[in-house]
């Protein structure tokens, strides 16, 4: 086990490792329980000793970032990754929560897009409201032959590293040749509710758009569903993102000196 999660970590991925740690260790408790083992190569291992103190990530994408990922996004060579790319970031879920999105769940004519618990890390179903880029988007991908069943984004599940690899490819030509300070997609869900807090949605409303359930008695005393504050939300963080991408181009009024 220490040689396992030192490899990795030694690769530059202690957060991986982490995972692998937490995973083996809950595969060998339930071994141990079901076959009356004496005891575990995890008993006496402490994530923290191995790997160290986990530290909270705050990396968001600044506006420069947001523009250089949609144009990096754009065209036939990023048919792969660029719109889930785009979605993530206009979204704000998982991961695996948008790569493995079937037609079903779509309703692109109400303009919602529903999770299943199976998904969630609540357990419980979760309700994107589809801003209108994001419908175009999803329009742009729905092809004759798909099925209710296919996968919405390249038909497959989508393989997360080699799509963030050539995303990454393509934003450091855009930039230069110079990559851009290492990010995760997890990032583009934190970018997400950041920017709605700069949008002045209010706190609570943030967090059910990230499936952030009710706090407290609120679970319980509070049964309205905000669906029209949500999709306020959406549309509103849609809107900040085109303007940062494609901003209009400013009116200029030339003033006949007076006389």
């Amino acid at each position: 086990m220490i040689a396992l999660v030192d490899e990795i970590v030694d690769r530059g991925h202690p957060e991986a490792a982490r995972l692998v740690f937490a995973y083996t260790r809950r595969l060998f408790g339930w071994a141990v329980s079901r076959y009356g083992l004496e005891h575990a190569p995890t008993d006496h291992l402490s994530p923290r000793d191995l790997i160290g103190t986990k530290k909270s990530r705050r990396r968001v994408l600044n506006e420069r970032e947001i523009k250089l990922l949609w144009q990096a996004t754009e065209g036939p060579e990023a048919s792969y990754f660029g719109p889930y790319a785009r979605l993530l970031l206009l979204f704000g879920v998982r991961r695996t929560e948008l790569g493995r999105a079937i037609w079903l769940e779509c309703d692109l004519d109400g303009a919602t897009w529903t999770i299943p618990p199976g998904r969630m890390k609540s357990d419980e179903p979760h309700v994107v409201p589809l801003a209108p880029v994001a419908v175009e988007i999803l329009r742009s991908l729905l092809t004759p032959n798909a099925r209710a069943t296919s996968y919405v984004i390249g038909g497959a599940p989508i393989h997360y590293s080699r799509a963030k690899r050539r995303l990454d490819a393509a934003m450091a030509a855009l930039n230069g040749g110079k990559p851009i300070p290492r990010w995760t997609w997890h990032d583009a869900r934190r970018t997400f509710r950041t920017g709605l807090s700069g949008l002045k949605i209010a706190p609570h409303i943030a967090e059910l758009a990230i499936a952030h359930g009710k706090q407290g008695l609120n679970r319980i005393y509070d049964q309205h569903e905000y669906d029209v504050e949500l999709r306020h939300a959406f549309e509103a963080w849609a809107r900040r993102v085109t303007s940062i991408v494609a901003p209009l181009p400013e009116k200029v009024v030339a003033l006949r000196p007076t006389t």
